[in-house]
């Protein structure tokens, strides 16, 4: 299983984008995803359904059994769905004055059994919610939209790992850093792509180029591979996907999967 934390402290870099896609693309290939939506803007959650009974506030809380909470929202694709009231959990943490309150979110996630992947969406700051996440996760995909000041943040996000490992004995390997709101026509783009190469190397993935259809599904409540699936949008998370299988140590190939990439 493959625990994931999707991360980075600025936000409109592509974090949800990111995970409501891949987890679709992961579970219409084959692999079975739980898609744990730890940002309390959920919006992940929105995406894919509006009939949330027990959110990860209550799990938070041990209000509730972790099978009580996952939807599923999609064949393959199971969600651990957010509400607006997990903006209280940080202060909540403390003010209960909770053990080891930075891996809450592993303590809830450990009955989670039969998934190839946990994907974990976050919030864009620095709190005890996203301290839980990468406390939980084995590795992080990091999206960073094509600005400059996205490299400023990069820099906070690894000064966090480099805390997360001191204070919490946690070595979080970054897999993936992943362009976001690429623009080939923009000189910017293309700079800022080579430093993230420069800097990171073969972990930088394929971009994801500006595509309006990609900011329109969401309203329609459908993954991109669901609303438009031959735009240039859905065949670069396409790249991505592969990529991510590719390198699973779960691969496999069958006609479910052949038929995805073929599309």
């Amino acid at each position: 299983m493959r625990r994931v934390v999707i991360i980075n402290f600025k936000g409109g870099v592509g974090k949800t984008t990111t995970a409501v896609n891949v987890a679709h693309g992961l579970a219409l290939s084959g692999f079975r995803v739980l898609l744990v939506d730890n940002d309390p803007q959920a919006n992940s959650t929105f995406i894919f359904t509006k009939d949330v009974k027990h959110s990860l506030t209550s799990l938070f809380k041990n209000q509730f059994a972790l099978e009580e909470a996952i939807l599923t929202v999609r064949p393959n694709l199971d969600l651990v769905p957010a509400s607006k009231s997990l903006s209280t959990i940080n202060t909540w943490l403390v003010e209960q004055q909770v053990p080891r309150r930075a891996q809450v979110l592993e303590k809830i996630l450990s009955p989670a059994e039969g998934y190839d992947f946990i994907i974990v969406d976050t919030a864009p700051s620095f709190s005890l919610l996203n301290a839980n996440a990468i406390t939980f996760a084995s590795e992080a995909w990091v999206p960073v939209a094509m600005e400059y000041l996205a490299l400023a943040n990069i820099r906070e996000l690894m000064n966090t790992f480099s805390t997360a490992k001191s204070n919490l004995g946690k070595d979080l390997p970054i897999s993936y850093v992943i362009p976001f709101l690429y623009d080939r026509r923009n000189k910017k783009s293309k700079q800022i792509y080579n430093i993230l190469i420069d800097i990171f190397g073969d972990i930088v993935t394929n971009p994801i180029h500006i595509d309006v259809r990609v900011s329109e599904a969401p309203y329609f409540s459908k993954s991109i591979l669901e609303y438009n699936p031959q735009c240039r949008g859905a065949n670069d998370f396409r790249r991505l996907i592969r990529r991510i299988i590719d390198e699973n140590s779960l691969y496999r190939t069958d006609d479910l999967y052949s038929a995805f990439f073929s599309g």
